[in-house]
């Protein structure tokens, strides 16, 4: 005699085991504030599980005569430089640390950098990452911002126009001397 409820029964544990085997990656969120020659990024881990692995903390400027120095991070991560480590000038300066870390969930970390060049350090161009991976290489989190981003508005904006309308109808403009 067949039991109907025998499929569903295996197929609810299934479905309810299915998000124990997942493949669980981070859930990071990141933000970054300059101000007074230095820059500040805060990565949060969002997620209910620790994101652990080889965490990349970095910051670039796309920017000519920018130099990003001095860069470290709260997360202790073992490896920091910067563009000035190598002896020839970079096109893109940065800064980073590289290390084997762990973050439990709701915690964050800061990675900070002294930044000089052309203009404020609020208004130069610059983007803060964290990347992690694992052992194997595989991508768990990629998250980045940028200090000076314009947010676009909903507000449309309507170019000045030649024409006018009388009664529903578009007629041009008439000058008048």
């Amino acid at each position: 005699m067949f039991r109907p409820r025998f499929p569903l029964l295996l197929l609810s544990l299934v479905l309810l085991a299915a998000p124990l085997y997942a493949d669980l990656t981070c859930s990071l969120a990141i933000t970054v504030n300059c101000s007074s020659g230095h820059c500040i990024s805060t990565t949060m881990n969002n997620g209910p599980n620790t994101c652990s692995g080889t965490f990349v903390a970095a910051m670039f400027s796309q920017s000519t005569g920018v130099t990003i120095g001095g860069f470290t991070t709260s997360l202790g991560l073992e490896t920091c430089l910067d563009s000035s480590s190598f002896p020839t000038a970079s096109a893109s300066p940065f800064g980073l640390c590289v290390g084997d870390a762990a973050l439990a969930p709701g915690a964050s970390f800061t990675a900070a950098a002294s930044i000089s060049g052309t203009g404020t350090p609020a208004g130069i161009p610059l983007t803060a990452e964290t990347f992690v991976e694992d052992d194997q290489g595989n991508e768990l989190a990629f998250v980045y911002a940028f200090n000076n981003l314009d947010v676009p508005t909903c507000t449309p904006t309507v170019a000045a126009s030649p024409l006018q309308t009388r009664a529903g109808r578009w007629v041009p403009c008439r000058r008048t001397r």
